[in-house]
């Protein structure tokens, strides 16, 4: 059976390459943060005055996993109980 397909648009990527001292002030400014590289450079572009919806200004969208780490989940779905 085929999945059925969503209705959300593609978003468009851009790529460029930074030198290697830029990436690495950015990545521990990203940390230093908490938040991802994206966000870095949405708030910097809203700073050269471009709008920024207030919607896309998410600090971090990774998925959060529910239920704790990856270990926890192969211990559901392997169906297996190690606390004896």
């Amino acid at each position: 059976m085929a999945r059925p397909q969503t209705q959300t648009p593609k978003q468009p990527q851009v790529g460029f390459s930074l030198p290697n001292y830029v990436l690495i002030q950015l990545r521990a400014l990203a940390v230093r943060r908490d938040c991802s590289l994206r966000h870095l450079a949405l708030i910097a572009f809203q700073s050269l005055g471009l709008h920024i919806e207030p919607a896309d200004l998410v600090p971090d969208k990774r998925k959060i996993r529910r239920g704790g780490t990856r270990t926890n989940y192969a211990r559901k779905a392997s169906g297996k109980n190690y606390r004896t």
